[in-house]
């Protein structure tokens, strides 16, 4: 059952949440600004809070844990001259370990 909700994770969330959040919306976000830096913040601060909140489901301290990963990913991403790839695997490596966890608690 993990290596089949692994498989899971790593097509919807790191791949497709990467795709999304990073891949589309900071790309779009970044591009209303005539100034880059400027743009690339707010890129960053927009998709880091909305990926926060689309994990609401678990709880307060889920949305403060996936609101930091999400600050992480989206500063790496741009970090990596975004590179999404990079993200896709590192998503994937976080889900890993938080499955891992639960299956073995």
């Amino acid at each position: 059952m993990l290596l089949l909700s692994l498989s899971g994770v790593y097509v919807v969330s790191a791949f497709g949440e990467e795709v999304l959040f990073r891949g589309y919306l900071m790309t779009r976000c970044a591009e209303f600004f005539d100034d880059r830096k400027l743009g690339n913040r707010i890129a960053i601060l927009l998709s880091t809070v909305v990926f926060a909140l689309i994990h609401y489901d678990w709880g307060v301290m889920g949305i403060i844990q996936t609101g930091c990963m999400g600050f992480v990913l989206a500063y790496a991403y741009l970090r990596v001259h975004r590179n999404l790839w990079v993200n896709i695997i590192a998503h994937g490596v976080m889900d890993t370990i938080l499955f891992v966890q639960l299956y073995l608690a």
